[in-house]
């Protein structure tokens, strides 16, 4: 019994030696996290600096903006009636010219009017402070501006100013010059009344056709014209469009946001000849008109 007793005593101090030398300790280390890309997670690009940002040199112009380039150029004979500019996204065409070149250059003279034709997606404006020129271009319409008839001859810029366009390059110079020998047209188109020479423009959007106040939406339009006048079929929609008139022998197909031209024949006879855009559905829509050759 003594014996048992022995054992007992004997199992329990080993016991209690064992559990001091396990005992937990207060201090817990701290796990240490490793931050890893996620597969697959996008790579941004640096952003690219504003428009007109000087290039820099030492790194061979990377991230930095282009120089503009050289100034075309221009001039010639002083336009009368009526000449077309043209503003995209983000710049000026006139004629031949675009600012993707340089700087354009347009010859006028007093009393032109200059239509305005925005053919980009975003809202511009044609300002020459100069000459107390400043007139707003709603996206996908034509408006005008006159050249003041006392206007000095001499050079006046012109520019869009919505911030940033300027900077981006919607820049240019008119020049003012005595009236004289028309370039872009003898007298301004009146829609209906004298004939008109030189060069009109149409415009086409969607879905009809606007010229010189008229508008489809209001009635069918009707141009009075002369024998050899230019046409400028200008595009403001965001769909394919056509002018044709059959009985002129003219069909010209006009793509969305371009100009394009066509030419009245010499030898047309006076008279009244429609016109319509041949696209399937267009006509039936309202996109029809009279051409009154005089």
């Amino acid at each position: 019994m003594v014996e048992r007793q022995m054992r007992v005593l004997g199992i329990a101090l080993v016991a209690v030696v064992v559990l001091a030398g396990c005992g937990a300790s207060d201090e817990v280390e701290e796990p240490t996290a490793t931050r890893m890309a996620a597969e697959g997670a996008p790579t941004l690009a640096p952003m690219a600096p504003p428009p007109g940002t000087p290039v820099d040199e030492s790194d061979g112009g990377a991230g930095t903006a282009s120089p503009m380039a050289s100034p075309a150029t221009g001039g010639g004979e002083p336009a009368t009636g009526s000449v077309t500019l043209e503003g995209y996204d983000i710049g000026w065409r006139y004629d031949d010219q675009d600012t993707a070149a340089g700087e354009i250059t347009i010859t006028v003279a007093p009393g032109t009017v200059i239509e305005l034709v925005n053919v980009g997606i975003a809202a511009h404006n044609f300002e020459a402070a100069d000459l107390g020129l400043d007139q707003d271009m709603p996206v996908g319409e034509t408006v005008q501006v006159t050249i003041p008839e006392d206007a000095e001859p001499g050079e006046y810029a012109f520019i869009c100013n919505i911030p940033g366009h300027a900077q981006a390059g919607m820049v240019g110079v008119l020049i003012i010059a005595e009236e004289g020998a028309a370039a872009g047209g003898d007298e301004a188109a009146t829609g209906e009344g004298d004939a008109a020479g030189g060069a009109v423009t149409l415009e086409g959007y969607d879905i009809g056709w606007r010229y010189s106040g008229q508008d489809v939406n209001g009635g069918e339009v009707t141009m009075t014209v002369a024998p050899g006048t230019v046409i400028e079929l200008v595009n403001s929609g965001n769909a394919m469009h056509n002018f044709e008139a059959a009985d002129l022998g003219l069909n010209e197909d006009m793509p969305a946001g371009q100009t394009v031209q066509v030419t009245i024949p010499e030898d047309a006879e006076p008279g009244e000849y429609a016109f319509i855009c041949n696209i399937p559905g267009h006509a039936p829509a309202g996109m029809v008109g009279t051409l009154v050759v005089q």
